[in-house]
């Protein structure tokens, strides 16, 4: 029976391991901290935000991801302070945890700054066999089958910004640790594999009352080909604004938001596939809430 389990188990980690192992968010731009933890302390007010993501609507047990951060500067300090607390869902299996993030901030010029940051923290991988239905009926260690496994996790990253512009890359899961679901079965291992993120976007000032901002998103991981995305929004006295996405090969996203006298903000983003998916799929619907605290 524990076989059985092994073998569902094993073809989870089979596409673990050919896939981007981190959750994808179509909002990256409202919350880069996401990413990286030198995005920690950049502003000069605590940053605290709730992001859900419900991916492919219509598809049965299709990834969920839920993600509450917070980060702000240290006052009279050079550095910033973050953490991340989030769990996602897909099917039978669960991936949750928290990070704690710490980013130390450089004075390049005048108005060009450079933070670099580290985040470390405890991912917990549960694969949950009582949600997997078998076609020639239950099965007792299916039913029992409640798999789990706890790793360290850190991530590294710079940041480089101005009031203007923002650019940066991150590597998440650098520790690149292994994950063993059975300790007597050494083909259930996978490995958390480092990814590579690489960011960027523009704020063009056009008037005192719009502005245009595009960004971009690069995310690698072997063996995956790269993947990229693009954004576009457009600003409405720095409060409303409303844009579109592009990402390979996947999706078009329209996406929306609107900041409240700098201190609530509320993000949405729809995606629609361009894949066969939207045959299935009616697209994917994602959410940001946040709130600002100013440092006193």
């Amino acid at each position: 029976m524990k076989k059985l389990l092994l073998v569902i188990v094993g073809g989870l980690i089979g596409s673990f391991a050919l896939a981007q192992q981190l959750p994808q968010t179509t909002l990256y731009f409202t919350n880069p901290f996401i990413y990286n933890p030198a995005v920690a302390g950049v502003h000069d007010y605590w940053d605290a935000q709730f992001n859900s993501r419900f991916q492919w609507a219509g598809i049965n047990d299709a990834p969920r991801m839920h993600y509450l951060t917070a980060h702000g500067p240290l006052k009279n300090l050079k550095m910033g302070l973050g953490g991340t607390i989030f769990a996602d869902i897909t099917g039978p299996t669960r991936r949750t945890g928290f990070n704690a993030a710490y980013s130390y901030k450089l004075q390049i010029t005048e108005d060009l700054r450079l933070g670099m940051g580290i985040e470390a923290g405890i991912l917990q991988y549960i694969t949950d066999g009582s949600q997997i239905t078998l076609k020639d009926g239950d099965d007792p260690a299916l039913s029992n089958g409640l798999q789990s496994v706890v790793t360290p996790n850190a991530t590294v990253g710079f940041h480089l910004y101005t009031d203007e512009y923002y650019f940066g890359f991150s590597v998440p899961q650098i520790i690149g640790n292994q994950l063993r679901f059975f300790d007597d079965f050494t083909d259930s291992e996978a490995r958390l594999n480092r990814h590579l993120f690489v960011y960027g976007g523009y704020k063009f000032i056009i008037n005192d009352q719009f502005a245009i901002e595009p960004s971009a998103l690069v995310k690698y991981v072997d063996p995956v080909p790269v993947q990229w995305e693009m954004n576009v929004r457009a600003f409405y006295k720095n409060a409303f604004w409303i844009g579109g996405s592009y990402r390979m090969d996947d999706a078009l996203a329209l996406t929306l938001g609107y900041i409240y006298q700098d201190l609530l903000s509320i993000a949405y983003a729809y995606d629609y596939s361009t894949t066969e998916l939207s045959t299935y799929s009616s697209g994917s619907h994602e959410i940001v809430l946040g709130i600002r605290f100013a440092q006193r």
